[in-house]
């Protein structure tokens, strides 16, 4: 597989991840085992959140492979997907959320998945145009690196817009829902208090 186990943060990385899979693991078989979460759509987009979190920990549990490895590749490319679509999911959840208290309820439909999944696959599949995954000098994980053929902008550039300018954008998108909420509950909080109750019980 590639993998450089005398490398410094590797045992830190196999521990992390090996945890975030516990983790994971105990909220997606929670939530298949007790049926009344299943019926609650905020439930639901937690559980694809600890899906995502599973699937990018087990992409990065080989520690810090080797650049130019297979493993290495697979940790660059499935981290960057996953934890894109974990931040994703996170949004819907707030998107859910403000949707209630507005007195709108919404299930997970279609285009919640497309915007989760699908925009964590565009945008990782990207930056393939001009540059690949590997292990960038000095960073410690794999991720975007120059291809032999990448022009001198194109690391930055993709940086940003495979993976930096979707998580500030998602958490601007959540500090503006949060401010709707909180207006929203301000406004009623008769209707809020039983709107909590609808989303915890």
């Amino acid at each position: 597989m590639g993998i450089e186990l005398s490398r410094g943060h590797t045992v830190g990385m196999i521990a992390a991840s090996s945890l975030s899979i516990c983790g994971s693991a105990t909220i997606i078989t929670a939530f298949f085992l007790f049926p009344k979460l299943r019926k609650k759509p905020t439930y639901e987009a937690i559980n694809y959140i600890a899906i995502s979190n599973l699937l990018s920990a087990a992409c990065s549990i080989t520690g810090e492979p080797v650049d130019g490895s297979p493993a290495c590749w697979i940790e660059g490319f499935g981290t960057n997907i996953f934890t894109l679509a974990s931040i994703f999911w996170n949004v819907v959840v707030n998107y859910i959320i403000f949707r209630i208290v507005a007195n709108k309820p919404i299930e997970i439909n279609i285009y919640m998945h497309m915007f989760s999944w699908g925009l964590a696959c565009l945008v990782t599949f990207l930056p393939m145009i001009n540059v690949t995954y590997g292990a960038p000098d000095g960073m410690g994980w794999c991720w975007v690196v120059n291809s032999s053929t990448s022009p001198p902008w194109a690391l930055m550039f993709w940086y940003w817009a495979s993976y930096y300018i979707w998580v500030w954008s998602c958490v601007l998108l959540s500090i503006a829902m949060f401010i709707m909420i909180y207006f929203f509950g301000q406004s009623n909080m008769e209707s809020t208090k039983k709107v909590i109750n609808k989303i915890i019980f």
